[in-house]
């Protein structure tokens, strides 16, 4: 009997979709799967490690959407994401 790696593990979905293009990454949405109950701190720190410099560039001005509701960069370490949670990333703007 195969064992599923992602039994038992807390799954998060993250969509890219929006008015942006993020060259190094080639999908829309893709699936994490997290041993514990992550934020959406860990998320991110977990983009990072998958994307490298480019990700940790914007992470900054990286903005989730968790439940309809927008999560700034000071409440990232507090927003905990449920199994199944669905994670929507939008990006500040500069200029003028």
């Amino acid at each position: 009997m195969s064992e599923n790696l992602e039994e038992n593990k807390i799954r998060v979905n993250v969509d890219y979709r929006g008015p942006w293009e993020l060259p190094f990454i080639s999908k829309k949405v893709e699936t994490f799967y997290f041993q514990t109950k992550p934020t959406v701190e860990t998320l991110i720190k977990s983009l990072i490690t998958k994307y490298g410099e480019d990700f940790k560039k914007i992470s900054g001005f990286c903005y989730a959407i968790v439940d309809g509701k927008l999560i700034a960069p000071n409440k990232r370490a507090s927003t905990e994401l449920s199994d199944g949670e669905w994670v929507k990333f939008v990006f500040g703007m500069d200029g003028g």
